[in-house]
């Protein structure tokens, strides 16, 4: 998993962790400078074999997928046959790139009715309170469906290929 620096990106990353501990499987955790293309392949060189023995790279955002896909190029690997990738937020433009890029889409509209709401709801309550002290914004926690565009940048896992050696009696 490829994360970014900022507090929601834990909370993401816990989930993700929950997610891969469900399905008996395990992550390495490798946090980006920024949200951005050239961070996402900065931080793939410590992700990418032989650095590690791994199958898929999950990304905070489509741009550091964009960036590790540029690091997977350069390596001479192929996504998805030596590597799968996945990307968060289905940004414009995902579905044209090399290969298209199979990513989470967030329910973009619901999230900021919720927070339309949130924020509404806090400036109410400071009009109604008159000269007393303002409460406290309470924070919130929302469950918002999210879909898994599936493109040509993920696929099954390598059986074999850059992480095994090959037997001298093949």
């Amino acid at each position: 998993h490829n994360c970014g620096t900022l507090k929601y990106a834990r909370i993401e990353f816990a989930g993700f962790e929950r997610a891969l501990s469900r399905h008996g499987l395990r992550g390495i955790v490798h946090e980006a400078a920024a949200y951005t293309r050239e961070a996402g392949a900065r931080a793939a060189a410590h992700l990418l074999p032989p650095s590690q023995d791994i199958s898929a790279v999950v990304a905070a955002n489509d741009l550091l997928a964009l960036g590790v896909l540029d690091a997977l190029k350069a390596r001479g690997l192929r996504c998805p046959d030596d590597l799968s990738l996945v990307g968060h937020n289905d940004m414009p433009l995902m579905d044209v790139v090399s290969p298209p890029l199979t990513t989470v889409k967030m329910n973009m509209p619901d999230i900021a009715t919720l927070a339309l709401d949130a924020l509404v709801e806090a400036i109410q309550s400071r009009e109604a309170s008159d000269d007393t002290p303002s409460p406290p914004v309470t924070a919130r926690k929302a469950a918002v469906p999210m879909e898994l565009v599936i493109r040509r940048s993920s696929g099954p896992a390598p059986s074999a290929g850059f992480f095994e050696e090959e037997s001298p009696h093949a």
